[in-house]
């Protein structure tokens, strides 16, 4: 335990996701991800890519001045410890622990945990924890952009072709109570083809943390989704990526199994590419908001 928690703080020490002063014992890497990520249920320790991993030979994380504050932020994800396996929304599990890589440290509840919304669901945290939640707001599977502000001084209503709007009523204080409430009515109104709408288009090369695989069919309502949590570079310009998803039913945030070795989830972008071969619509995107 101490060789782990002394190597997570030699690493945060030399990047970390935004500029505040790092963690050098166990009370303050808890202290630090418990700021940086509010979310965080973890008692005693924090798991992340480099107590779980050994980077391949060579690589290395880029510097963080080559990465945007929410791509640091996404790089440094908590991730669950290896034991433990991706549990179903019903009860139960999903995969076995020797099914999949590792979970990833994003605490939820219900049937609408589904990887179409885990990418909008990670974008609210964000979002929440730099104290910017008036920016939240998506563009929906049906209607126009629905909006943070607007959910606070109006009532909910659905037009002649169920498709969502905010009738001004009396307007309500910003609290976190409301702003998941808002994030969770918004992710019920979100498919895979209105999470790319959410985005811009961006090539195999500019992949970042954060960054997106969506693939679907032509009615949107069918595809998956694959979300970029690390990237790795070496001196010859080669890049090796993690990417995690959910599932068609809710399950827990998770990096799948795509190698032989599920201690070495390192793939290209040309592997990313190829999880969507069986949908006609696919691509890597970026998420407007960050």
């Amino acid at each position: 335990m101490t060789r782990l928690l002394g190597a997570l703080a030699a690493c945060l020490i030399i990047v970390g996701p935004a500029a505040a002063q790092q963690p050098k014992d166990t009370a303050e890497i808890l202290k630090w991800y418990y700021e940086h990520y509010p979310f965080v249920t973890m008692k005693d320790t924090i798991y992340t890519f480099e107590t779980e991993f050994v980077y391949p030979e060579g690589f290395y994380r880029p510097d963080s001045s080559e990465l945007t504050p929410f791509q640091n932020w996404v790089s440094r994800f908590p991730l669950w410890h290896r034991w433990k396996p991706v549990g179903h929304w019903k009860g139960g599990k999903m995969y076995e622990r020797d099914e999949m890589s590792r979970a990833v440290h994003l605490p939820w509840k219900g049937s609408r945990f589904t990887d179409q919304v885990i990418p909008l669901r990670i974008l609210a945290e964000w979002l929440y924890y730099r104290h910017r939640e008036s920016e939240f707001r998506i563009l929906p599977k049906a209607g126009d952009t629905l909006r943070y502000e607007d959910f606070l001084s109006g009532d909910l209503r659905f037009n002649n072709r169920m498709e969502p709007f905010f009738e001004p009523s009396e307007k309500r204080q910003p609290t976190p109570r409301e702003y998941y409430r808002f994030m969770l009515f918004c992710i019920g109104q979100t498919s895979y083809k209105s999470l790319a709408a959410n985005c811009d288009s961006i090539t195999p090369k500019d992949l970042a943390p954060g960054d997106l695989f969506i693939a679907h069919d032509e009615t949107g309502r069918q595809g998956r989704v694959h979300i970029v949590l690390l990237k790795l570079l070496n001196k010859n310009g080669d890049r090796r990526y993690v990417v995690a998803c959910g599932c068609e039913e809710a399950c827990d945030f998770h990096i799948p199994l795509l190698t032989e070795d599920r201690n070495r989830p390192w793939v290209t972008a040309t592997d990313i590419g190829q999880l969507g071969e069986d949908h006609p619509h696919q691509g890597f995107f970026r998420m407007r908001i960050q």
